[in-house]
């Protein structure tokens, strides 16, 4: 799991990992979820991982846009 940058200082993530076709995120309640291609859609996975690695906005575009369209949950 990479560590996020969290750029804002005041993001619920506190990492992720990268997949070819979705992308894991740790929030700081210690959930992790799986976002992938199949549920959360190609182009909402692929600007996940962007945001990702930028450090910056993650937590608020699952918000605003994938918060339930998750492929699974720990």
């Amino acid at each position: 799991m990479q560590k996020y940058i969290n750029r804002s200082g005041s993001s619920a993530i506190v990492g992720y990992q990268l997949g070819a076709d979705h992308v894991i995120v740790q929030f700081n309640s210690e959930r992790i979820y799986t976002y992938d291609y199949q549920t959360t859609g190609a182009e909402n996975v692929e600007r996940m991982k962007s945001l990702a690695v930028r450090g910056e906005g993650l937590n608020s575009f699952i918000n605003k846009n994938v918060k339930d369209k998750y492929s699974s949950k720990s």
